[in-house]
């Protein structure tokens, strides 16, 4: 007939599509560790890029998603390298300067860090998403993976020494509004919130782009996501209020002075360079005039003040003319010899009012993780045992030194034993590369710590980022790096947060919950 081919049909649009389809799913699953690594780093100081964020998660879960679970656990070990590199490009760097050596041995032994921090425990967490996913409700997907990734930071919160840095949560740290749920949750609250939405967004877009029902999935994924970013941002808001309100009213507020004087570090530990930089933070002090209390960071005061009487009178003599008592970092030596990476508060006629000794130690930097006599022989630093409060006229500050300000804990330990003030020396300087990136995250990291107890946060830090920030991670003043001093005054908190009491217990819940609709779901499907 006219009009009629007997030729094979051209393959339609549809058809090509439908080829197309399984290349595309392909192509997804192998970019989405680099996308979403991609996202993750310039989510972070010093990018801070906070919104590519909420993007992240939701490319490297999905993409899991649609692979088996063998090349989900490579998807997971490749963003974890990735992101480690991105986000701690300078670790190699600060490790060849505090360690010495070839700038190999230190690329390695980063890398060895890098695997064991961020490689491993993200491909348990692909891994663990890939098999969880088909075995829940379509709805319920975007809570459980944002679950596994909370469970994910934990686990690198605590594994053999922990190392809690560049989690989800810290690229967020100046939307103040969403970080509030912090004192509900700690910063895993915030990363839960941020995984949510962003596996939620993902898996909406790619269902739409699939031509499924909209309404559906604006009902099933969409709406759940929005529903739990509207109450968060509405408690945020609501304790925002409240907080200021009372801090309007409080007649407490204390003035302190932080002083910043950029001594190198390879001048703490050169005897002769001792009194040059105890001389060196005296000179900044002085026009830290009217505090209560001043505070020199970690390492301020070399060697071991509690023993040497002469270098006492010389800090007294900085404490009078100040008229406030200091607060600094230096070395202090147990009873049973072991020396210790310490805290002193001194007043002007030379007392040591009281100390605190790290118990948190950073590996390999300040002890040996693999010899136990190591500071036994005095070739590294022993942890402290027992923590205690230092009380400053009528504050009572609970002190974290330098690393300890990334470990939530800590900062709870401290308030429960009756803190109102938290304190945080750090001598973070040799971290930095040039670019002011691992300055930058560690004090982005610390802000956690305030809204968890909703106590105010003073750091001091050798070179910057110096500052103080408020019970509601507000920063209220900061040093760039450099010298200088700055003086605010603080108000001390008074409540005990659900954070402060509870811990990490919910997300322990979380853990039960999601192992009990498994186990229904699966006997339902036999």
């Amino acid at each position: 007939m006219p009009g009629l081919s007997t030729r094979p049909a051209s393959p339609s649009v549809g058809a090509s599509i439908a080829v197309s389809a399984p290349s595309a799913a392909r192509l997804l699953v192998a970019a989405s560790p680099v996308v979403a690594a991609v996202l993750y780093t310039l989510a972070m100081p010093p990018f801070t890029l906070a919104a590519l964020a909420w993007l992240a998660p939701g490319a490297l879960l999905v993409g899991a998603e649609r692979t088996t679970p063998p090349r989900a656990l490579l998807l997971g070990a490749a963003f974890g390298l990735l992101i480690s590199i991105g986000v701690t490009s300078w670790a190699p760097g600060a490790a060849a300067a505090y360690f010495g050596g070839s700038r190999t041995t230190a690329l390695a032994f980063a890398l060895a860090v890098w695997l064991v921090y961020a490689a491993l425990p993200y491909a348990l967490l692909t891994f663990a998403h890939r098999l969880v996913a088909p075995r829940v409700p379509s709805w319920a997907v975007p809570a459980c993976g944002a679950w596994l990734w909370v469970a994910c930071e934990w686990l690198r919160t605590v594994f053999l020494t922990g190392l809690p840095w560049g989690f989800l949560a810290h690229a967020q740290w100046r939307a103040t509004a969403l970080v509030q749920i912090a004192d509900l949750g700690g910063m895993y609250a915030v990363s839960f919130v941020v995984a949510w939405t962003s596996v939620a967004l993902v898996r909406g877009a790619l269902a739409l782009a699939a031509a499924e029902r909209p309404g559906r999935v604006v009902l099933q994924t969409l709406l759940p996501a929005a529903a739990l970013l509207s109450l968060t941002l509405l408690y945020g808001e609501a304790r925002l209020g409240a907080l200021a309100s009372n801090a309007q009213t409080s007649a407490a507020a204390r003035e302190i002075a932080l002083v910043q004087a950029d001594v190198p570090a390879r001048l703490h530990w050169s005897r002769a360079a001792a009194a040059r930089t105890v001389a060196a933070y005296a000179a900044e002090t002085r026009s830290a005039g009217g505090a209560a209390l001043v505070v020199w960071p970690e390492s301020a005061v070399a060697f071991y003040p509690d023993e040497d009487a002469l270098l006492r009178a010389q800090l007294a003599q900085v404490a009078r003319a100040s008229n406030a008592l200091l607060l600094f970092g230096g070395s202090r030596r147990a009873a049973d010899g072991s020396p210790r990476n310490a805290v002193f508060l001194l007043d002007g006629e030379g007392t040591i009012r009281g100390s605190y000794d790290k118990q948190r130690l950073v590996p390999f930097a300040e002890y040996d993780p693999f010899d136990a006599s190591a500071a036994a022989s005095g070739l590294a630093y022993a942890p402290g045992r027992a923590a205690a409060l230092l009380e400053a006229s009528d504050l009572r500050l609970g002190a974290l030194i330098c690393y300890e300000a990334l470990f939530p804990a800590l900062a709870r330990a401290r308030v429960r034993d009756g803190a109102d003030v938290l304190v945080n020396l750090s001598n973070d300087a040799w971290l930095d590369s040039g670019d002011g990136a691992a300055r930058a995250q560690h004090f982005a990291m610390s802000v956690f710590r305030a809204v968890e107890t909703r106590r105010p946060l003073v750091r001091a830090s050798v070179g910057g980022i110096s500052g103080f920030v408020t019970a509601t991670g507000e920063v209220q003043d900061a040093l760039p790096p450099g010298r200088g001093v700055l003086r605010a005054a603080v108000v001390p908190g008074t409540t005990t947060t659900p954070y402060v009491r509870w811990g990490d217990a919910w997300i322990a819940l979380g853990g039960v919950a999601l192992g009990v609709g498994l186990l229904v779901g699966r006997r339902r499907s036999c």
